[in-house]
């Protein structure tokens, strides 16, 4: 078996001990295969012997010179392909339950059924054609596509806890529907993840835009529904911006408005206020992420929003974690305490017992008065449950209002509740510090 590759040798490990004359310097002829088709033939000369407890791990350079692996990366890519589909078998679906089969079937015809029309138009649609065609799809996004995702809701909210039938139709989506979405950018980059997790900061940033993107009509189709699909994010964001701006107007001009974003990525919601807070208390966040990219767009774009308003506002960035919070003696707790103190992206990820223990964490950082608020998607039939689990491999805790109570259980001087979004799509939990 082969364990490591260069361009100028190889290894491999296996049982060797009956080849003859197997000695440092022996030349032997190579080859390295996939699926029993070739990758690379010549000879190698051996440069090193390994004894392990399950045989020995020989090393080779190749006596041709350095390899193209490149060319054999190509190679061994096609073999793969080449075998899977000679061993192609009929997949057993039979843990997918027949509705929900019958759920996939009627998404994949409603995508194909599109594409087929835009496709058709945009060979000789106008600018202003191709506008009026997207109030047209906006409104079948809002009918059929709504209704599709209603029904993939329910099916995730009734199996939740069946976790090999769960298992088997998220396998089943991402075979049917998903590689229709993912010719669109942002589906893509959520369902590929490049830079190791979900929901990134590039992500959020292309559902708060509300444009319109693609390089194609149908393109343009599928942002759509992706904007359609994250409304309940954008509706999380404009509350918390009407929260920064409550905040503010009940803060005194003695002294600064001190807001502090957990997992702050790109931060729209302190741009947008920034960029229209002309009158009152002085505003100074704290954003931490423990995405450096992400830290330097929304720091970036806050000092910019602070230049043009010249009103003594400041913006502060941490490239840190929300593990970093948890820890004692950190750089946090020996800043000045926050009128708020807020996330909006890094609960959905945490698991009961981490949730309680940030919480705790949090509240320590409010002054008297001073709120602490944390957001959450829910499981509501028209929330986002099936769309990230099933479409795009973005597991998450979905929370009702009474577990979100339940993460301030025990705390000492706080006045709890919990609100949701006017969508019904985000539980709020809003911590007040009493004393």
């Amino acid at each position: 078996m082969i364990d490591d590759i260069s361009f100028s040798g190889a290894t491999f490990i296996g049982d060797f001990r009956n080849v003859e004359d197997l000695h440092v310097g022996s030349s032997f002829p190579l080859r390295i295969e996939q699926s029993g088709r070739s990758l690379y033939e010549g000879r190698g000369t051996l440069v090193r012997i390994e004894d392990r407890l399950d045989g020995q791990r020989l090393a080779f350079s190749f006596n041709d010179g350095a390899v193209d692996l490149v060319r054999m990366q190509q190679r061994n890519t096609i073999a793969s392909v080449r075998s899977r589909i000679a061993n192609l078998r009929e997949s057993d679906n039979t843990e997918v339950p027949a509705a929900y089969r019958a759920l996939c079937a009627d998404a994949v015809a409603f995508l194909n059924q599109m594409k087929a029309e835009l496709d058709e138009a945009a060979a000789f649609a106008t600018p202003a054609e191709e506008k009026l065609i997207l109030e047209d799809c906006a409104l079948q996004m809002r009918e059929r596509w709504a209704a599709i995702l209603r029904r993939g809701n329910a099916f995730y909210r009734d199996l939740s806890t069946d976790r090999s039938v769960i298992t088997a139709a998220k396998i089943y989506t991402e075979r049917t529907i998903t590689p229709i979405l993912v010719a669109e950018d942002t589906w893509r980059r959520a369902y590929e993840k490049p830079l190791g997790y979900p929901g990134d900061y590039l992500a959020m940033d292309a559902i708060y835009a509300n444009e319109t993107r693609g390089r194609t009509l149908f393109e343009k189709f599928l942002h759509q529904l992706v904007q359609h699909t994250g409304r309940g994010l954008v509706s999380r964001m404009r509350k918390i911006e009407a929260i920064l701006a409550e905040g503010q107007r009940a803060s005194t001009i003695s002294e600064p408005f001190r807001a502090m974003s957990i997992g702050c990525g790109p931060a729209r919601e302190i741009v947008n206020r920034l960029n229209i807070a002309n009158v009152g208390t002085q505003q100074v966040f704290t954003l931490i992420d423990q995405d450096e990219d992400a830290l330097a767009l929304a720091t970036s774009r806050c000092r910019s929003a602070i230049a043009r308003a010249a009103r003594g506002d400041d913006v502060i960035g941490y490239n840190s974690s929300f593990m970093d919070v948890l820890r004692k003696r950190t750089m946090f707790f020996q800043l000045p305490l926050q009128n708020l103190v807020y996330s909006v992206g890094v609960f959905d990820y945490l698991s009961e017992k981490l949730s309680r223990s940030l919480v705790r964490r949090l509240a320590k950082l409010l002054k008297p008065g001073g709120r602490l608020v944390v957001a959450n998607l829910n499981a509501s039939e028209h929330g986002m449950m099936w769309q990230t689990a099933a479409l795009l491999d973005w597991e998450l805790y979905y929370r009702d209002s009474a577990e979100m109570l339940a993460m301030a259980d025990g705390l000492d001087d706080i006045e709890p509740s919990v609100e949701t979004d006017a969508l019904g799509m985000v539980e709020f939990l809003i911590l007040r510090k009493t004393a």
